[in-house]
Order: C-alpha cells, then structure tokens, then sequence
C-alpha cells in the first residue's frame, strides 16, 4: 500500500502558526501595559483622569473612577497571565481576555454616549473603545478557538474529555 509524503501531523489551514500566536501575546502585553496605566491613573490619580478626559466637568464623581480604576487593574492581571501563559493554558487566557475585552463593548458604547465634560476630540476616544474593544477581542476569541480545535493543540495538552461534567450524562439526566 502506497503511504503519501506528508508529515505524520499536517497543520489545518485554519491552526494558528506561531506568528498569529505571537501576534496575542504582543497584543495582551499591550492591553497589559495600557489597562495598568489606565488603572493606576484612575484608581490613584483619579483628578489626573479627569483632567485628561473631563476636563470641563465641575463635578466629577472621583469614586466611581476610582471603581473603574481597579476594575482596569483586575484587566490588566488577566492581560499579563495571557501574555506569559505556557504553551498548554495559552488558548484558554486568550478566550478569557477575548471574551473580557467584547464584555468591555457594550459599557464603552454607553459612556461614549452619556460623558460629560469632554471636548469632540476627546469624546471621539471615548467613541473608539467600542469598535477597538470589539476588534480586540473577536480576535483573541478566533485565535483561541482556532488553538484550542488544533491538533497540535490538542496532541500537546491532551485530548478533550470524551464526557466533560457539564454534560447531561454526567448529570445524571441521560
């Protein structure tokens, strides 16, 4: 019987290469560095935040930046650990930072719409973040799905559980 000459393993067309898979690192090292400084701006120097996108406001509500401010730290730590992740949980921290990016979405696009105290330039980078954050994270989604349906994914951590917990069986209902 005539074998072909292909490797033992070909790649899918749609398995990320390494290049896609540096591409997410690069951007969560990204979203790392930008949520800590946002974070750290807002939750310590909240009258600094103000004063770069509300500068015309008089009376700005300093906690609940505060609040946001720490919310965008908790961002930025889920953002490191998908950056330095090993090969074997990087597909999972890129859905978990895909899918906190897209929860981001929605929140933007009502704040872009009901700030106060900002100018048309500044308002227009508040009106970026949605289609930005929107952007971000369908790609982390996609990349993390393509990783996770991989062979090489798959022969490298494991094969998916035949039976997972959540399934009816498991549950006694089957």
């Amino acid at each position: 019987m005539l074998q072909p000459i292909l490797p033992h393993n070909p790649p899918s067309p749609l398995e990320p290469g390494p290049r896609m898979i540096c591409a997410g690192r690069t951007l969560a090292l990204a979203l790392f560095v930008f949520d800590l400084v946002l974070g750290l701006v807002a939750a310590i120097w909240p009258e600094l935040y103000v004063a770069l996108l509300h500068p015309e406001r008089s009376d700005p509500q300093i906690e609940l930046i505060r609040r946001n401010g720490a919310l965008w730290l908790g961002f930025a730590v889920i953002a490191f650990f998908t950056a330095v992740s090993d090969r074997h949980h990087q597909a999972s921290w890129f859905l978990v930072l895909g899918w906190l990016r897209l929860i981001e979405v929605p929140a933007d696009t009502v704040y872009s719409f009901t700030a106060t105290g900002s100018d048309t330039f500044r308002r227009a980078i508040i009106f970026a973040a949605s289609p930005i954050n929107l952007l971000l994270g369908g790609y982390l989604i996609m990349l993390a799905h393509r990783m996770m349906r991989s062979r090489r994914w798959r022969d490298r951590c494991g094969p998916q559980d035949p039976d997972p917990p959540w399934s009816d069986d498991s549950l006694g209902q089957g």
